[in-house]
């Protein structure tokens, strides 16, 4: 009876147009017949398993990765996608220049062949470390204004007229506060401390139609009669959370 059962499920499977075998690659689906499907019911194809994510994140040692990889079909797991980048646990990085290099293609050839000999699947990860697009560094190397670069403020209130002596700077700008202020000596914030945080910034409201842009460059600027701010935007760089080196 259970056998019957699953024959009248598999015949309603048949009669749905999602009802296709496992694509031959995994861009392709084509129409299957009852026979084929019954089996592939109960052989599902291997692009259906796991996928590991495979990091050759030490000098490439081929035979090691041909065994690797069959030891991985063995487990009915496809040996997924080969990402070359730096270790994790102290060990030798992967060499720069075996990622894509002749010992990496044989080592992945290797590798391929164990996967298609048990039908599983192997494929890459189109870098080398995380994330895309540094190739190894060789993007920034071409192109240095490309550098994760991030901008930070300081900030300075005085009352004017006065000058005021901005640090190193991308630009900068002034905004008349709200608020009067008595500043003397002028206030700081947002520099960084010994610690290597910045100072506490303190919020204040600013008058917009004031705002101006002023010289970016290391000099005194001249500020009119009235309370001021002024924002001192610098450039610093910032390899984010993941380590990215490249500005997105």
């Amino acid at each position: 009876m259970r056998k019957g059962f699953l024959s009248v499920i598999l015949t309603i499977l048949a009669l749905f147009p999602l009802a296709q075998g496992a694509p031959s690659n995994g861009g392709q689906r084509k129409s299957i017949s009852f026979e084929q499907l019954e089996k592939q019911f109960a052989e599902p194809d291997m692009i259906y398993a796991p996928f590991t994510f495979w990091f050759w994140d030490e000098p490439i040692q081929p035979d090691k990765m041909e065994k690797m990889a069959e030891t991985m079909t063995r487990q009915r797991l496809n040996p997924g996608y080969a990402h070359g980048r730096m270790g994790m646990v102290g060990l030798p990085d992967l060499p720069r220049e075996q990622w894509l290099g002749p010992l990496w293609m044989e080592a992945f050839d290797k590798a391929l062949a164990k996967a298609e000999a048990a039908n599983c699947y192997f494929g890459y990860v189109d870098e080398y470390w995380w994330p895309s697009g540094r190739a190894a560094d060789r993007t920034l190397r071409e192109n240095p204004d490309l550098w994760a670069i991030s901008l930070r403020w300081e900030t300075t209130d005085l009352t004017g007229p006065a000058s005021v002596r901005l640090p190193d700077c991308y630009f900068a700008v002034a905004a008349q506060l709200a608020r009067p202020i008595n500043t003397e000596p002028p206030i700081r914030g947002g520099r960084i401390g010994p610690d290597g945080k910045p100072e506490p910034h303190k919020p204040a409201t600013i008058l917009s139609k004031t705002m101006r842009l002023i010289s970016g460059d290391t000099k005194d600027v001249l500020l009119p009669e009235g309370s001021w701010r002024v924002y001192a935007f610098i450039q610093y760089f910032h390899p984010g959370a993941d380590g990215g080196r490249l500005n997105y």
